[in-house]
């Protein structure tokens, strides 16, 4: 969110994309007004091949070309305690936990 901020408040015509539509027009109507630039939202789902390619002709169709893309596509997936003193202390946060499993650290490096 802090980059569409910092584009948008700076005059940039910035395309937001989420699953959720509420999420999305509530980040236009909190962030949009009153800035030089502009906040465009795209409902879509970035694991569904059509949807993408749909959101590729879509932003085609209003533009010439994009000058960054990012992609800070996240997952929700079990809470893990991060912060450690030491090594030991963090592989044991974050790799034996009973609640860390390979599976939500696939589908985090799918997902970035």
């Amino acid at each position: 969110m802090m980059a569409t901020q910092a584009f948008a408040v700076n005059g940039a015509k910035v395309y937001i994309i989420g699953r959720t539509k509420e999420k999305l027009d509530t980040v236009v109507k909190t962030y949009g007004k009153d800035i030089p630039g502009s906040i465009h939202a795209i409902q879509g789902d970035i694991t569904d091949k059509k949807d993408i390619a749909r959101i590729y002709d879509e932003i085609k169709s209003k533009e010439k070309f994009v000058s960054v893309l990012i992609n800070n596509a996240g997952i929700s997936s079990n809470t893990l305690t991060t912060e450690a003193k030491t090594a030991e202390e963090m592989k044991s946060n974050l790799f034996d936990n009973a609640d860390s499993n390979i599976e939500d650290w696939v589908d985090t490096y799918r997902t970035k």
